[in-house]
């Protein structure tokens, strides 16, 4: 509706502002306008017996023909300047703009037309519309195109409506012109350049002297044409083409100059704000230095001083909070280097008993072999006794490197668990998790058949799957595996009783589910690091059929007989990357897999 509206209006401004053009050539006087046209300040015709008023007036209509006629035989380009844009534009303020910034403009001699015309309080009282404006180039006082290297102004034609009653249409009533220009080879803000045209203004009965209520007109109308017309040089100025074109007139070549309307696909949340317009700020910036081209760009009048601040403290308080983080991820580290010097000193210990054990095995050996070759009773006798002291060290030797092994396997779960506890604190958070002595790590087995057969024995508020152990074997029998499993399970059985158990809102809330129990300091139970835990699948697996069958495992006939399992923890890290798989049905904790990892988009 507002398009349309401004189409209609556009095709109504046009047939005003070209009517005294086309009165002067219907009268045989187009030469005339040709020649202003060409940059001619002087006409040749007869004005004898003239009034001053009547050859000023006719010098004026002479001059307005003249710039539309430049702008009817020129690019015949048109802007319509959305409402909002507009309101925008009103009283809009600029950092001081070089003059070569004017020949940024995209289009030449543009007719700009206000699609919802302000009003406006003519001099001598009447209410007004403010329709469009004209702006072309000026060269000394002589008429130029915008983009001419010799233009040295920027002249302004002002078309206001005198509105005679309420009722009357937009664009049907008489029009007062007023003609300005202001200098273009100066740095200046709009205020400088609103001041420049206040001292430079004409009407369309010839100049008139200033008063409050002329500047007041003046101050309205400049500000708006130059603030726009700047706008259509800014980088981001919202120029695009309006549909429909202004109304053909019969007598004018059939080819068209285009329509195109400023500000009307910039969302208003952006740069404008639709229900509250405000003045804008015309800002200019060098991005590459003072020497390289200047850059203009428009922006919405608001507290940008508060935003930076804003800003400012927000970047501040990050780096900060930044710097925190370094300092926790370097103590972790300090704290990893330690553990790797440990386990690389427990290593070393580890394989100096094992030389030990073999040198024991040796010397067995070849006392043996002394004591086979021996004949004599008594040197047999003392061999045996050897033999015996021997066995009784090796013994001894088997007896350490276990001990040795035992510590080994504390320290690389320590290592683990800093490792998580690393990322953890990386991620975001001020504490580690807390994780609590397992009280089963003492142990252990040897095979799958047995740490299954011993949860279902032990952990009967468990619901294990009728085919968990046909997984579990293709897995190697690792005695690390073995135990982080046992583990697990005696932690999923610690967590079920939990819940079972927890009578105030805080007990549930702390076991709330499986992470939350892990990260829980006030629940009694068994436990595991919570980066093993992954509470859920990711959506790729879940969207994908295939992907998605391979996690739907028989489940207790009450709920159905299947189930979708996504938890599951992590059991290993090495190939084939073993997984346990569990899921909540109804307050009852069920294993449905224990196995190889299952496939995902990666290995598929």
């Amino acid at each position: 509706m507002l398009v349309s509206r401004a189409r209609k209006l556009t095709d109504r401004v046009i047939r005003a502002a070209l009517e005294p053009r086309d009165r002067i050539v219907g009268n045989g006087r187009r030469e005339l306008l040709d020649q202003l046209a060409s940059g001619r300040t002087v006409l040749s015709f007869d004005t004898e017996g003239w009034t001053p008023q009547a050859r000023a007036q006719t010098a004026g209509e002479f001059h307005q023909a003249g710039a539309f006629h430049l702008w009817d035989c020129g690019s015949r380009i048109v802007y319509v300047v959305h409402p909002t844009l507009a309101a925008a534009l009103a009283g809009a303020t600029s950092d001081p703009v070089p003059g070569e910034m004017w020949r940024r403009a995209r289009h030449a001699d543009p007719l700009v037309v206000l699609a919802v015309p302000p009003e406006v309080r003519t001099p001598s009282g009447e209410r007004g519309r403010l329709l469009a404006f004209l702006a072309h180039g000026r060269h000394g006082a002589a008429l130029c195109s915008t983009d001419s290297t010799a233009r040295d102004g920027l002249g302004m034609v002002f078309l206001t409506e005198i509105v005679e009653h309420d009722t009357q249409p937009v664009g049907t009533g008489p029009i007062d012109v007023v003609r300005t220009w202001i200098p273009t080879h100066e740095d200046m803000t709009v205020g400088d350049m609103v001041n420049q045209a206040q001292a430079r203004f004409e009407t369309s009965s010839g100049p008139r002297p200033g008063d409050d209520r002329w500047t007041t007109y003046l101050t309205t109308m400049v500000s708006t044409a130059v603030a726009t017309l700047l706008y259509a040089c800014a980088d981001d100025a919202d120029i695009a083409v309006l549909p429909g074109a202004p109304g053909r007139r019969p007598s004018h070549k059939p080819k068209r100059g285009q329509v195109f309307g400023l500000g009307w696909n910039t969302d208003p949340g952006d740069a404008i704000d639709a229900a509250v317009p405000r003045p804008g700020h015309l800002h200019t910036y060098w991005p590459h230095g003072l020497h390289a081209p200047a850059r203009l760009t428009f922006h919405a009048q608001a507290d940008v001083e508060s935003k930076l601040a804003a800003l400012t403290e927000q970047f501040r308080s990050a780096r900060a909070e930044l710097h925190a983080r370094h300092l926790q991820v370097e103590s972790l580290h300090a704290e990893a280097v330690r553990a790797q010097q440990t386990l690389r000193r427990l290593q070393a210990d580890n394989k100096a008993a094992h030389a030990s054990r073999r040198r024991l095995v040796h010397a067995v050996l070849r006392y043996r072999g002394e004591a086979a070759e021996t004949g004599s009773v008594s040197q047999l006798a003392a061999l045996r006794r050897q033999l015996s002291h021997r066995d009784e060290d090796l013994r001894v030797a088997h007896e350490t490197i276990a001990a040795l092994s035992d510590e080994l396997d504390v320290a690389r779960d320590a290592l683990t668990r800093r490792s998580h506890t690393a990322w953890e604190r990386a991620d975001g958070d001020d504490k580690p998790k807390a994780t609590r002595a397992r009280p089963d790590e003492h142990v252990r087995f040897s095979s799958w058949d047995a740490v299954l057969d011993a949860a279902r024995q032990d952990l009967r508020l468990l619901w294990f799957a009728p085919d968990l152990l046909d997984d579990a074997r293709q897995l190697p029998a690792r005695r690390d595996w073995l135990s982080t499993t046992w583990n697990t399970l005696c932690a999923l059985s610690d967590y079920a009783h939990a819940k079972i158990t927890a009578s105030t809102a805080t007990d549930r809330t702390a076991v709330r589910n499986l992470r939350a129990y892990l990260d829980a300091v006030d629940v009694d139970g068994r436990r595991i690091s919570s980066a093993q835990l992954v509470p859920a699948e990711s959506r790729s697996v879940l969207n994908n059929p295939s992907l998605r069958r391979h996690r739907e495992r028989p489940a207790p006939p009450s709920f159905g007989g299947t189930a979708l399992y996504t938890a599951h923890v992590r059991i290993g890290q090495s190939a084939p990357h073993p997984r346990l798989y569990f899921v909540e049905l109804g307050g009852e904790v069920c294993i449905g897999y224990l196995g190889p990892h299952l496939p995902n988009r990666l290995t598929t």
